[in-house]
């Protein structure tokens, strides 16, 4: 797989995500382009009907597939007409983040103090965070996590590293909702 994640980033490839299915009968897919891989994961962007939406790290384990067919061609060929790709790309290059090591890209993203979506797809409990992280342990995090009204929980959340499947960095759905939940603090 590391080969063909290499010529998709080299080629800027439009690809379709599949995460392992190993409970449900949901499919879960990122859409994007990928921007680099280590061993461990991977770093796209999250596209949704043309628009960006966020960069998105996913663990390499929880890939069952990565489709780059007629179907994301095309796609592609359209981002490109429109001017998205390069959009897309220099979005990228203004968040800084790498991939190295999984607990040096956290430490990246509470320096930028921005929130950020966690999903824990194969723990115990299936879960969807949204918020600022606040503090890194050594096998776990915390998460100031609010609610679709703008509510802060009264403590933060804590998650174990392991079972983060997702992380979503720079998304407009976590930002604007940020925003407002700040000024309801």
């Amino acid at each position: 797989m590391k080969q063909a994640i290499d010529n998709h980033i080299k080629n800027q490839d439009f690809v379709k995500a599949y995460l392992v299915d190993e409970e449900d009968s949901s499919i879960t897919h990122i859409e994007g382009i990928i921007f680099e891989q280590t061993d461990k994961l991977i770093l796209m962007n999250d596209m949704t009907d043309f628009y960006y939406d966020g960069l998105t790290v996913i663990r390499k384990k929880d890939l069952s597939e990565i489709k780059h067919t007629d179907n994301e061609r095309f796609f592609k060929t359209i981002l490109d007409k429109e001017d998205i790709t390069q959009k897309i790309r220099t979005h990228r290059e203004k968040i800084k983040v790498n991939l190295s090591k999984y607990k040096d890209l956290l430490v990246q993203v509470i320096e930028t103090k921005q929130p950020v979506i966690i999903e824990c797809k194969y723990a115990n409990d299936d879960r969807f965070l949204v918020g600022p992280i606040t503090k890194i342990e050594d096998k776990y995090i915390k998460i100031k996590h609010f609610n679709s009204l703008g509510q802060y929980d009264l403590k933060e959340i804590k998650v174990k590293i392991k079972d983060i499947t997702i992380l979503k960095i720079d998304s407009p759905y976590a930002n604007i909702f940020y925003k407002y939940a700040n000024e309801l603090k």
